[in-house]
């Protein structure tokens, strides 16, 4: 049917055209992509026996003729496509690469990120530290960054009283956000001298210093400290 021939053709050149302009300013022709139909034809014609068939060759043809003259103003080929589906592919390539180097430097900002909490946890700790160490009972804690520069006198047996052990464990819970009492509700059993080690060995207090503040031996203190990990990390 020559009708639907030609629309078909027509269909063709629409979606050549579609594939190879992407702007006005492009130059594309679509002559060759019906060179190879029009050879055939022609073939064809010359081997025809019907009139018929001669008639709708002809027709044909000149429709051909028609489309080609219409887009003889444009040029290009196949390679212009191959070219269009290269750069396109370089731009999607380029834009992996540039998500990449976003991505490495987010996993950077990322680093950066935590390694600012943990300056703000050393800095938090420090504060918490220093309002410790303005109470009656923490600014007698033999700690290096303790302003007070407190001396054995200051601290010998100051553990070893139960009513000092509690007030301290209240200046811990104000200073250290609960501290003190959280350690109770992880570890219902223990006692109240074991939570101030506890406290104790939280704010990195020396074995030997601790040892004067409870009128204990060293060894009696390391003994103690192990059993309390245990203790908790059972619990916890």
């Amino acid at each position: 049917d020559f009708d639907n021939l030609y629309k078909a053709i027509c269909e063709i050149d629409n979606i050549a055209k579609q594939l190879f302009t992407e702007t006005a300013g492009d130059k594309i022709n679509f002559k060759k992509h019906f060179v190879r139909l029009e050879e055939f034809v022609r073939e064809r014609q010359d081997t025809l026996v019907s009139e018929e068939e001669k008639t709708l060759i002809t027709q044909l043809l000149t429709k051909l003729d028609i489309i080609q003259m219409k887009k003889k103003e444009y040029e290009g080929t196949f390679e212009d496509l191959r070219n269009g589906l290269y750069f396109f592919l370089k731009q999607k390539e380029e834009t992996i690469q540039y998500l990449e180097v976003q991505k490495g430097n987010n996993e950077a900002l990322r680093l950066q990120i935590e390694e600012k909490e943990k300056e703000w946890v050393i800095q938090e700790q420090k504060l918490r530290k220093l309002h410790l160490y303005d109470m009656e009972i923490g600014k007698k804690i033999p700690s290096t960054d303790n302003p007070h520069n407190p001396q054995i006198k200051d601290y010998a047996r100051l553990m070893s009283d139960a009513g000092r052990q509690m007030q301290f464990l209240t200046e811990m819970d104000y200073c250290f956000n609960k501290f003190a009492t959280g350690l109770q509700k992880l570890v219902p059993d223990l006692t109240i001298e074991e939570t101030v080690y506890c406290c104790l060995f939280h704010l990195n207090i020396r074995t030997s210093d601790i040892a004067e503040m409870f009128s204990r031996s060293k060894s009696t203190i390391s003994s103690r400290r192990k059993r309390l990990e245990i203790k908790i990390k059972y619990k916890s």
